[in-house]
């Protein structure tokens, strides 16, 4: 039971629409043959994709890829290997002096599509996102390939990196592995693999064996080198073994976190032989291992691939400037410090937990922000979150763009599996973490001394950076 709770008015929300899973591994197909209606929801599978590629002279054959798959960590990974290149110079004999010329492709989108798709780790500007996004639907509509929105999203960031000539593309999988719409690209130079855990169920299967195997599954044939990130669980590493044996390709293997040596966020390691000292720009333990992770990924980039040679002053560069936004940062809102996390399973919601544990402040506990998407495993979130004395406060989210298969839980759902876990003081705010906040100024809480944590969903976090205009 709760101390107290407080209902302010409910947002009721329809059901999930259908998931579809297509688990196709070999993509080719007659156009004839696509389907008739755009598939609902998320339909893993890539023969749509691959016939829309082929109609826009397959712009993912002309760089090469570093994909990054996993449960968590892979969009931080992705972000921290973008940066580093970014920071290291061209080996073309023409332009010895240019910096690496970088795409990368994340996703879900923060504010809009268009922040899925970067060239040197700026967002691609509207008017190039407009005219390729022109350009790929008119694609798709005289194919009849009848692509789902991520599939189209992911092809106008092939064509777009295609134009821009880039030297190599940074890759984060949106869900799984092999059946999602980025193994369309040719197979990667290097394929990456962060921590897997239970998430996707519907999709990927219901125990982490299957999810294993899914996400394992961008390392194919002709990937010349797969890298192994942190791995909880033996089981993963097991399928992962078994798949890269039966491929053939060189491992490297991430053998535990860098060393944080000061509170500031400075870290030591090595890299190519080398001793690199930098400030980290990411907050966060968990961010150590993504941080190793990002450097093996670079090094296997570096020793099968010998276009692309990276100095560790690179790396010392690139470290301090690298941001992962709506992802432990800190930004103040109604002139308070708050923390935001877009945390959305166990494994996050664990290290957002280990986090926050030192910020509580005697028994003040944490007024925590909170909205979850359709689906999610409430209870399991919120039992590595709070502690009795907290305060809660439930809401929603928009919907996203060019995501009608998302939906928020109703708030007064989750303030049952708030129940279920600690005793807290609870209120139900539909309308985002804006509207929770003027609601705390209009009862005047004093939270001036009290840690604030907007969490639970990144379509929450999004509404956030919209509505403040905050840069991403």
């Amino acid at each position: 039971m709760k101390e107290h709770s407080h209902y302010v008015a409910e947002c009721s929300r329809g059901e999930n629409d259908a998931l579809r899973y297509d688990r196709m591994s070999h993509p080719p197909m007659h156009p004839q043959a696509a389907p008739s209606q755009p598939p609902p929801g998320i339909s893993l599978g890539l023969t749509r994709i691959v016939s829309l590629l082929e109609h826009l002279s397959n712009p993912q054959s002309t760089f090469p890829v570093i994909q990054i798959a996993g449960t968590n960590g892979k969009g931080s990974v992705s972000a921290l290997v973008s940066a580093i290149l970014c920071a290291s110079l061209s080996t073309n004999p023409s332009t010895p002096s240019r910096s690496l010329s970088v795409g990368r492709f994340n996703s879900p989108h923060l504010i809009s599509p268009r922040d899925c798709i970067r060239l040197n780790d700026k967002v691609i500007d509207e008017e190039t996102y407009a005219e390729t996004l022109k350009r790929v639907k008119e694609a798709d509509a005289a194919r009849r390939c009848q692509c789902t929105s991520f599939e189209i999203l992911t092809a106008v960031a092939f064509v777009a990196f295609a134009d821009a000539g880039v030297d190599l593309v940074v890759l984060e999988v949106g869900v799984g592995g092999r059946g999602d719409a980025t193994s369309a690209c040719d197979p990667p130079v290097v394929s990456v693999l962060t921590a897997v855990g239970m998430d996707h169920v519907a999709l990927l299967g219901g125990s982490l064996d299957s999810i294993a195997e899914e996400k394992v599954g961008i390392v194919r044939t002709g990937v010349k080198a797969a890298v192994l990130g942190l791995q909880d669980e033996t089981s993963v590493v097991d399928v992962f073994d078994r798949v890269v044996q039966e491929v053939g390709c060189p491992v490297f293997r991430v053998d535990g976190p860098v060393t944080s040596v000061s509170d500031d966020g400075t870290i030591e390691t090595s890299f190519r032989g080398e001793g690199v000292r930098a400030r980290l720009g990411l907050l966060g333990a968990f961010q150590l291992g993504n941080v190793a992770t990002a450097l093996r990924a670079v090094e296997a980039l570096c020793e099968v691939d010998p276009a692309f040679v990276v100095q560790a002053s690179a790396v010392c560069k690139a470290l301090p400037t690298v941001r992962w936004p709506g992802r432990l940062e800190y930004l103040t809102l109604e002139g308070r410090k708050v923390l935001v996390d877009g945390a959305h399973n166990e494994p996050a919601a664990r290290a957002l937990g280990k986090f926050t544990r030192p910020l509580r402040d005697g028994q003040r506990g944490i007024t925590w922000i909170m909205a979850l998407t359709a689906g999610k495993d409430a209870s399991g979130i919120f039992r590595h979150l709070l502690e009795d004395g907290d305060v809660v406060y439930t809401t929603d989210f928009s919907q996203p763009e060019d995501m009608g298969w998302i939906h928020a839980t109703p708030p007064s759902e989750l303030r049952l599996s708030v129940d279920a876990v600690a005793r807290t003081t609870q209120w139900t705010v539909p309308g985002g973490v804006m509207a929770c906040l003027q609601h705390m100024s209009q009862l005047n809480q004093n939270l001036e001394q009290s840690c604030v944590v907007v969490c639970g969903s990144l379509y929450l976090i999004a509404d956030l950076y919209r509505q403040n205009q905050l840069p991403i």
